[in-house]
This record gives C-alpha cells, sequence and structure tokens, in this order.
C-alpha cells in the first residue's frame, strides 16, 4: 500500500509540471495512471472523522501550543493507520490552533 500511495504522488506531482509547462497531454496520461492506482487504494478516511480524531488525541496528550503540532500529527497519523494523507492531517490540526 505505501509503494502505490507513493506511485499517486509521484503521479501527482508530475501532473502539476505537466500542466505547468503546457504539456496536457501528458498531465492525461499521468491522471488516467493516477486512477487507476488509486483503486487498488482503500477509501480516504473523511475529513470530520480526521478532525474529531485529532481533537480527542489533542485533549488526550494535552496539547495547547502550538509548537507541538508535530507531535499531535504523529499520533492522529498513528490513529488513522494510512487512511489519509498527512498534508490533510497537518491542515486539520493546524486549524484547531
Amino acid at each position: 500500500m505505501v509503494v502505490i500511495k507513493r506511485l499517486v504522488k509521484q503521479r501527482q506531482d508530475s501532473i502539476e509540471q505537466f500542466t505547468a509547462g503546457g504539456r496536457a497531454d501528458l498531465a492525461q496520461a499521468e491522471e488516467a495512471e493516477m486512477a487507476i492506482l488509486k483503486t487498488y487504494l482503500p477509501a480516504e478516511m473523511p475529513t470530520d472523522q480526521i478532525k474529531a480524531i485529532a481533537l480527542a488525541k489533542k485533549t488526550e496528550l494535552g496539547i495547547n501550543d502550538r509548537a507541538k503540532i508535530g507531535i499531535l500529527v504523529g499520533a492522529v497519523m498513528k490513529e488513522t493507520k494510512g487512511q489519509t494523507d498527512g498534508k490533510i492531517v497537518k491542515e486539520i490540526v493546524e486549524s484547531l490552533f
């Protein structure tokens, strides 16, 4: 599963670069490959569920300081067990402060 996620991320990065470079044809090819790869991944966890987990972990760990965001992100990532992207978790955790 980690390998497939890495491949999806590579495709996403390629799509952004091809789009910025004006190569819509290559971007479409990457999007098609990414869609196929995503069929092998489990469904993403909804953001409201991630936020609920983040709030619970924040309370459980007693984190009230913005300097400890990394600890909270790590705890939420461990709890979600790869069902969400770390970037999304970081955005949700930052919104709590």
